[in-house]
């Protein structure tokens, strides 16, 4: 099959212009020429970068833009120049879905592993409408059941395989109108408290706004930026093995950034 087929598929599937105005999404590198094998991560590192190359996929899929402005040059000298030579002096094309997949598939998708019910957009996408409820980043919707803070933070653990979150807030609160906003979710306080929430799961979360929100009544739980967004490796994933049962699919593997001591 050719790039452009898995390209054409995956803007249909999450639409460019469904993407924020700051964001680079879309075909980054590369040509139209013959793939057998594409490989999904979340972030274009130097390590999957370098395991696309090893496992010979000639595609590489990730949910944020290795370029996000332009570049002036590209050199050994710059970590994004070095990547871009990587990337095509092993001919492999680059495909990037960040606020599109946002928009419309990142916020069912969490919603629906927290079984949450009756759910609307957090904040508004790009390109949508107001009475586009369901069109948008993030989701805010009701628990079958009223749980404590702390239950839903053990959920949240064990549905997203996060690697520990962080607390804002009673732990013995009950809650059950949640809203759910993967990445970096700062933004996402505002509209939460607005639509009263009784807490926000997110990443990225600082001391301040942490405790401005919970001073609003707002509990939060922060579950790590990756700890929610990895989840696009699985979905996108198995879109493209449904869609191109002829495509080897391969997967990074689930790594955090980081690691506590």
């Amino acid at each position: 099959m050719q790039c452009f087929d898995v390209v054409d598929y995956l803007n249909g599937l999450c639409p460019p212009e469904h993407a924020e105005s700051w964001d680079n999404v879309g075909l980054l590198i590369g040509a139209n020429r013959s793939i057998s094998s594409v490989y999904v991560a979340l972030d274009a590192t130097d390590e999957v970068i370098d395991a696309c190359a090893q496992e010979g996929c000639e595609l590489l899929v990730t949910h944020h833009p290795l370029i996000f402005s332009g570049l002036k040059n590209v050199t050994e000298t710059d970590y994004v120049g070095r990547r871009v030579l990587k990337l095509a002096e092993d001919g492999i094309a680059y495909f990037a879905m960040h606020t599109n997949y946002d928009t419309d598939l990142m916020g069912d998708l969490a919603a629906e592993m927290l079984a949450l019910r009756d759910c609307q957009a957090l904040l508004k996408g790009q390109g949508y409408a107001d009475e586009e409820e369901l069109f948008g980043m993030g989701r805010i919707g009701m628990l079958p059941e009223e749980i404590s803070l702390r239950q839903l933070a053990e959920r949240v653990s064990v549905s997203f395989g996060a690697n520990g979150t962080h607390i804002f807030g009673d732990s013995e609160r009950m809650v059950q109108y949640v809203a759910i906003l993967p990445g970096s979710g700062k933004d996402g306080i505002e509209q939460a408290i607005q639509l009263d929430a009784d807490v926000l799961i997110t990443g990225d979360i600082g001391h301040h706004h942490g405790l401005d929100a919970l001073a609003q009544g707002l509990a939060v739980i922060d579950a790590g930026h990756y700890g929610l967004e990895h989840i696009f490796i699985e979905d996108v994933a198995e879109r493209l093995r449904e869609q191109f049962p002829d495509l080897r699919v391969v997967k990074d593997t689930p790594r955090e950034p980081f690691f506590t001591v």
